[in-house]
């Protein structure tokens, strides 16, 4: 699921000629999109202890006084990897343990918020632990009320999204998370999602006024987690997403905006499923993996540049998807679309040299990573 094939073949001329010239170490590529801007590219590389694979997802990043630290999901011996990207070294194993008083059951997503500190979620909790895979702190969700203040979890329910981390706010001890009402709720004027701010430290909830578009109100398994809501946050206020659509908006306490980044390679909006098919599970597996999707929109504070990554449709389940990064300023103008190579994964990491992606599964000694920078040649 997480090895992102390409097909050449279906590329225009000008998107072949790019995805060859990125991957190509140190190159600078000029597109067509922008005439002002290029990309400069560079593949990084991290040695690997003996003792450590390179099955690594989830990547989580960190800046402490300008050294950046980079901590990814080990999902095959069951530990978080902590890298220092500044020196290209590797830095800390953290084992996890799936019992005991520091149990880890299950690893949704990871954000590395401090020197010896990660926040681990799942469907069930949220849990603070060190370097040393100690549990330092936990909360429940979707199942104790106890954890939260002023909270009923029979009438919702909170969701993560593994491609944004928890988009943790050191200054007030935060996170983001979706917000999903149940269908028996009926204090809402309708069942669409929305997104809160939760004090992990504190235990409060705070409930967004963010007017989420008609767009998500859909029944429920009508698209399947395509519907989910990814979100980034931008200082004070933040931009969000939906998997099912190319339209992205932009909340702050005092309003909400709506913009369209469009493709010119895949539909603005997902087509739905059958309504008679969707309860099958079959159906809906198929239907994700053949689906068109947009993943998690993402902000750029150092270069003031939106990254999306969208993936094109499939005729059947066994073929390759065409997978393309759209760049966009902070107006939603898109100042380039190029094809996203094969075997990197879809998590943005947000770097102050530049864009970066993880390869999957490349190599067992050592972790290899793309990092893009665009830059603007008119300056």
């Amino acid at each position: 699921m997480f090895n992102l094939f390409f097909g050449l073949i279906k590329l225009k001329p000008i998107a072949i000629f790019v995805l060859i010239q990125i991957l190509t170490l140190g190159c600078s590529v000029k597109t067509d999109s922008k005439s002002d801007f290029q990309i400069n590219s560079e593949l990084l590389t991290i040695e690997l202890p003996g003792s450590t694979s390179a099955n690594l997802i989830k990547p989580s990043i960190l800046n402490v006084d300008s050294v950046e630290y980079l901590a990814c999901y080990n999902y095959q011996d069951y530990s978080i990897s902590v890298f220092n990207l500044t020196q290209r070294s590797y830095f800390k194993r953290i084992e996890l343990e799936r019992e005991g008083p520091n149990f880890i059951s299950t690893v949704g997503s990871i954000s590395i918020i401090a020197m010896d500190s990660i926040l681990v979620v799942n469907n069930n909790f949220i849990t603070l632990i060190n370097f040393e895979g100690l549990v330092i702190d936990r909360m429940g969700i979707n199942f104790s009320a106890q954890d939260l203040s002023n909270l009923n979890f029979s009438e919702i329910e909170l969701v993560y999204n593994q491609y944004s981390g928890l988009q943790y706010d050191s200054s007030d001890g935060s996170i983001l998370l979706e917000v999903r009402w149940l269908g028996r709720n009926q204090q809402k004027s309708s069942n669409k999602p929305t997104i809160a701010k939760v004090n992990f430290f504190d235990r409060k909830i705070e409930y967004l006024n963010v007017d989420i578009s008609d767009d998500f109100l859909v029944p429920d398994g009508f698209y399947g987690d395509l519907s989910r809501l990814g979100f980034w946050r931008m200082d004070s206020s933040f931009i969000y997403n939906s998997g099912l659509s190319s339209s992205i908006y932009f909340f702050n306490e005092v309003n909400m905006e709506r913009r369209v980044i469009p493709s010119d390679h895949i539909n603005d909006f997902v087509a739905p499923m059958s309504r008679g098919l969707a309860l099958s599970n079959e159906y809906r597996i198929g239907y994700e993996i053949k689906s068109e999707q947009f993943y998690t929109i993402a902000f750029d504070p150092y270069r003031n540049f939106l990254y999306r990554v969208h993936r094109g449709a499939l005729e059947e389940e066994n073929t390759n998807a065409d997978f393309y990064l759209v760049i966009a300023s902070l107006e939603s103008e898109t100042i380039m679309e190029i094809p996203f190579p094969a075997d990197y994964l879809v998590y943005p990491i947000i770097s102050q040299e530049g864009l970066m992606y993880m390869a999957y599964n490349k190599y067992d000694d050592r972790l290899e990573i793309l990092k893009l920078k665009i830059e603007d040649d008119s300056n």
